[in-house]
């Protein structure tokens, strides 16, 4: 009885991490909360089609679909959601998609279609005591790409904290999290475990749902790259890019005579915007975490937008006004054409319910250069 209990328990909590999830995937439908959502539902068909096994004994079908959930695509999506949210590089993106669909379709058609041997009872089976060796062939390679791809995760966010990447220790936490709920799938797969098996699988619900929650937190190590946390070619090459951008802006305003006509007087012409944002109730720390970056990037790539700060509001929790000052037009169309505005304009669609904006041009008025010095990090 304890062991029916213990499954009607997983199959709860894993109908409960599937809906969280989904509501979250909608929100912010990111490729690696899809991954995960995907591992979340093999995991939760499995403990489901373990249910009425805890009291009918498992059968041929409920085997296939237990080692099928738990044993394969649970693990194996749930490391390609690690990669796709830590690794920054597109090729090696791209070649843990291209694994995940090999180790996906080859392994799912063995698994399926290898004959079965033994004898069943109501405790979770072991692969090896009833799968022929093709399938235990199978699911090892798959096991072994999900833990090199772990592991390169892994490495990747370390080398990413060497260059000094503030986030990649937040990411190390989720590869970890993500980690322990593979390695004990793989474990429980392998060899059942009984009671043991069915809380090391409550375990690894939590452990997926945690590293989840971690990651709506912390941005991919995509969103703020770019090509531009690469070291100190990349930075060179953007700071080149920034000089060639105001060198054309000196050039518009230059008499026709040449590059020796004195630049005539201008009157200052900056611009002004106040965006007032208002979150959806839940999602305030994952917006403030976007807007924590996208101030970082303005502060590095952005010497034309003269300050840019966000704030909270303490008597209205939900909202965040964020103002910016601009040197001139093309700066603020500069500023909207950036790839981390663009990126976060994607994420936060997802976390906010409305957005409005007041566009400013500036008449008067004084800003103390501490102050200035202080918001921008100069």
């Amino acid at each position: 009885m304890v062991e029916v209990g213990l499954a009607l328990i997983c199959a709860l909590v894993a109908w409960s991490a599937t809906a969280a999830l989904t509501v979250r995937c909608y929100r912010v439908p990111r490729t690696h909360v899809v991954a995960w959502l995907i591992s979340v539902v093999a995991l939760m068909v499995a403990l489901t089609g373990a249910l009425p096994a805890a009291f009918l004994d498992f059968s041929t079908a409920t085997f296939r679909v237990f080692q099928l959930g738990v044993g394969l695509l649970a693990p194996l999506w749930a490391a390609w959601g690690v990669a796709e949210y830590t690794l920054r590089s597109f090729p090696g993106r791209l070649a843990v998609r291209e694994g995940v669909v090999l180790f996906t379709i080859v392994p799912v058609v063995i698994l399926c279609l290898d004959p079965l041997s033994g004898t069943f009872d109501g405790s979770y089976p072991q692969a090896d005591v009833h799968y022929q060796i093709p399938a235990m062939v199978a699911l090892g390679a798959a096991h072994t790409f999900s833990v090199v791809v772990l592991v390169a995760c892994a490495v990747a966010s370390v080398l990413q904290h060497q260059r000094r990447d503030d986030d990649a220790l937040g990411r190390l936490r989720v590869i970890g999290l993500i980690g322990g709920a593979v390695v004990i799938q793989i474990i429980v797969a392998r060899m059942g475990l009984g009671p043991f098996g069915q809380l090391a699988l409550l375990a690894a619900l939590g452990c997926l749902w945690q590293a989840a929650s971690v990651a709506a937190t912390i941005p991919r190590a995509i969103d703020t790259d770019d090509g531009r946390h690469g070291g100190a070619g990349d930075e060179d090459e953007d700071d080149e890019e920034q000089e060639m951008l105001r060198r054309r802006r000196d050039n518009t305003e230059s008499y026709a005579g040449g590059e020796s006509a004195p630049r005539a007087p201008r009157a200052p012409r900056t611009k002004a915007k106040i965006t007032i944002y208002t979150v959806f109730e839940g999602y305030a720390e994952a917006f403030d975490a976007r807007m924590a970056h996208v101030v970082e990037a303005v502060r590095r790539y952005e010497p034309e937008t003269l300050m840019f700060v966000s704030h909270r509001v303490p008597s209205a929790p939900a909202q965040r006004i964020v103002y910016a000052m601009y040197r001139d037009d093309l700066a603020a169309e500069q500023h909207e054409q950036q790839p981390h505005i663009q990126e976060f304009l994607r994420d936060s669609s997802r976390l906010v319910s409305a957005t409005n904006v007041i566009e400013l041009e500036t008449v008067d008025g004084k800003a103390d250069q501490a102050l200035v010095a202080m918001l921008m990090g100069q």
